[in-house]
């Protein structure tokens, strides 16, 4: 298969496929989690604390926890700065959240070798001077 077209092809079917099963996947979780709550009651009901090798712990209902969106994160981020006595929160912010970018090109080994400490090797040991050696 050296043709770009078959590759196209077999890249769209591939995306397709994975559609396909997160759509199954979610009606799954959800029928778990119905049946989760059912038996949750349950048990809360009959005063159990496990059944089946499911304890009541680990079905209990959870709280659905909504995400913050960027623009509230940014605002609570400035909020921080500000108080924190940065200057200019805004272009701080920028900043920050450009450093938090990973680029392609920066290596972890060259922050490790810029770093003040290197590490010791499995032949070198800790100089104890109490014990002088």
């Amino acid at each position: 298969m050296s043709n770009p077209d078959a590759y196209i092809r077999e890249i769209n079917s591939l995306d397709q496929e994975i559609k396909r099963l997160n759509a199954r996947l979610k009606i799954l979780r959800n029928q778990k989690k119905d049946k989760q709550k059912l038996l949750y009651k349950y048990m809360i009901k009959n005063k159990l604390e496990s059944y089946g090798g499911k304890t009541i712990a680990s079905i209990r209902p959870r709280d659905t926890i909504h995400r913050k969106t960027e623009k509230q994160k940014k605002q609570e981020a400035i909020i921080l700065f500000r108080e924190a006595g940065i200057e200019d929160p805004e272009s701080f912010y920028n900043e920050f959240k450009e450093k938090l970018k990973s680029k392609p090109d920066e290596k972890i080994e060259s922050f490790i070798s810029s770093s003040s400490t290197k590490p010791k090797s499995k032949n070198e040991k800790d100089y104890d001077p109490f014990l002088g050696f």
